[in-house]
């Protein structure tokens, strides 16, 4: 079987990754269409994550654009309606799912005590693959003393 074919099947209409992918691009073309509904300021802070029976759920980048979201949720209901994959929606709900977690700078190197270190290097000695061993010993190595 050529690699052409088995991405063709992977990706074909009976396929689970063929459904999930066609669940995908249906989702992203809703989300296009929510997104002609949402006021412009909205657009950038706020995603369509899924739509369960009739609530949308929507995600949004931070607690501020959220709170500021569910203040317009009755009229954005009512002009959502209008549009026919949309019609059946009552509710709105919105969660928080910020971009990125925050990185944080001050992060402190872990360390190994030196009971932790002196048990690695009894274990090790029982090992009977030499690259193992050694990266084990390697490890103990790292303990403060």
């Amino acid at each position: 079987m050529s690699r052409l074919n088995t991405i063709a099947s992977l990706l074909g209409k009976d396929s689970a990754t063929g459904a999930l992918v066609k669940q995908a691009l249906a989702l992203s073309d809703l989300n296009t269409l929510l997104k002609q509904h949402l006021p412009a300021k909205f657009a950038e802070h706020i995603t369509l994550s899924t739509i369960k029976g009739r609530t949308i759920l929507l995600h949004s980048d931070s607690a501020a654009w959220a709170a500021q979201l569910k203040y317009i949720t009755p009229e954005l209901v009512d002009s959502l309606n209008t549009v026919e994959e949309f019609q059946n929606i009552l509710d709105i709900e919105v969660k928080v799912r910020p971009e990125s977690l925050p990185v944080d700078p001050q992060r402190k190197p872990l360390t190994l005590s030196r009971a932790s270190a002196d048990a690695i290097n009894r274990h090790s000695s029982s090992l009977t693959n030499d690259k193992t061993r050694e990266a084990f010993k390697r490890i103990a190595k790292k303990s403060k003393e």
